[in-house]
């Protein structure tokens, strides 16, 4: 789990226990939610400002894509020594990353690759 899904995992779990407190009968009209609603934006906030991307990966041979964390589903496609990749996610096991590559002719290409066929570029 990264940095950033920790974040956003301890931020909701605030902003459960906020609302449940909230949920608590009052002699005031609502003050609670006021409290709730300002929480909120602050998350929303801070999940919006400029998270830092996640660091770039390259492929150190010839690599080929699969599309799940499955030896048996390998396919055709590959990725050559330098081409550059981010990690989306990684696989329970931490023996595959979920890659988004972008094609050279535009767009992206989404797929799993073994964890020792690339490495952090510097």
């Amino acid at each position: 789990m990264s940095d950033w899904d920790r974040i956003l995992q301890q931020n909701t779990e605030i902003a459960a226990r906020q609302w449940a407190y909230n949920q608590k009968p009052s002699n005031n009209s609502g003050g609670g939610c006021l409290g709730f609603i300002l929480l909120l934006g602050f998350i929303l906030h801070q999940c919006n400002s400029n998270p830092s991307p996640p660091p770039q990966h390259q492929a150190i041979s010839k690599t080929y894509l699969f599309r799940k964390p499955q030896a048996n589903s390998k396919t055709k496609m590959y990725i050559i020594k330098g081409d550059k990749v981010r990690v989306l996610r990684i696989s329970k096991n931490k023996q595959w990353y979920f890659v988004r590559y972008k094609k050279k002719k535009g767009g992206n290409l989404d797929m799993w690759v073994k964890k020792n066929k690339i490495v952090k570029t510097p």
